[in-house]
């Protein structure tokens, strides 16, 4: 897998470096969690659906079904063939954010490796 990569802020790097492998994958996963559907120009399919899904706006928020969502989302970016262990969500209803940590274990040509993936949204 081959994907343009981004900088410590999650902004495409000047210099268009590719990125390779398990750093391909990480990233897609990143992007995957970081964009709204249909956020992306360049592919409408890679984000989540924040609004309706995991925040449930008009259903109201379904804790254990916005992590489902989430988790589904990891799970279906190519490459990612599992999770190393349960991923973590820390819900905070208070202060509008949620933080997320797991690590995901991804097929690298035949090569089975580990990557610990953190992030999160603030509201």
């Amino acid at each position: 897998m081959i994907s343009l990569q981004t900088n410590s802020s999650g902004d495409i790097a000047i210099d268009l470096t590719l990125a390779y492998g398990i750093d391909a994958v990480v990233q897609h996963v990143r992007q995957r969690l970081s964009f709204y559907t249909g956020e992306s120009q360049f592919d409408t399919s890679i984000g989540t659906n924040w609004v309706d899904g995991v925040f449930g706006v008009n259903t109201g928020l379904n804790i254990p079904m916005a992590e489902r969502i989430l988790t589904d989302r990891v799970l279906n970016t190519n490459g990612v063939v599992g999770f190393g262990e349960s991923p973590i969500f820390e819900w905070d209803l208070n202060n509008r954010t949620m933080n997320y940590k797991f690590c995901v274990t991804v097929d690298c040509e035949n090569s089975l490796q580990s990557a610990y993936i953190s992030g999160g949204l603030n509201g």
